[in-house]
Order: C-alpha cells, then structure tokens, then sequence
C-alpha cells in the first residue's frame, strides 16, 4: 500500500497533482469569490450564535430579577408579621 499527499481545495472538491497547482487555483477569482463567501457564512453563523447567547442570558437576567423580586417581597413580608 502506497501513501500519497493529495492537494484538494474545499471550494470545488477538486484534486491537484501538486502544492503549486493549488496553490495556483487559490489565487483565481472563483477560488477567492469562494472563499469570501464562504468567511460571511461563517460570520454570519457566529453573530447568530453569540446573538442567541445574548438573547438566552438576557432572559436569564430578567428571570434572577423577577426572582429577587418576590424573595424581597417575601422578607418584607417576614419582617413585618
């Protein structure tokens, strides 16, 4: 069984028989047009991620409010009776 070094691009799936064929295919428009887009749909999944965190933990805050809320109220309640 023989080993062998495959130089592959992510934008096509297409194999090339050296670094430098690769190397020259990555410098092509449609490479670099890939390859911006591919960046802004990366982008764009991590604002929607970080956006739902920010989201979640905006909610959980609320939630320890409401909840400090009524425990203060429950003290008061406790100090007066």
């Amino acid at each position: 069984m023989e080993c062998q070094i495959v130089f592959r691009c992510d934008c096509n799936q297409k194999t090339y028989p050296s670094k430098q064929a690769l190397a020259q295919h990555q410098k092509t428009q449609t490479h670099v047009a890939w390859r911006e887009r591919n960046e802004l749909k990366q982008l764009k999944i991590e604002l929607t991620e970080k956006t739902n965190t920010i989201v979640a933990l905006t909610n959980q805050i609320a939630l320890l409010k409401d909840l400090n809320q009524m425990l203060i109220q429950q003290i008061g309640h406790l100090k007066t009776t």
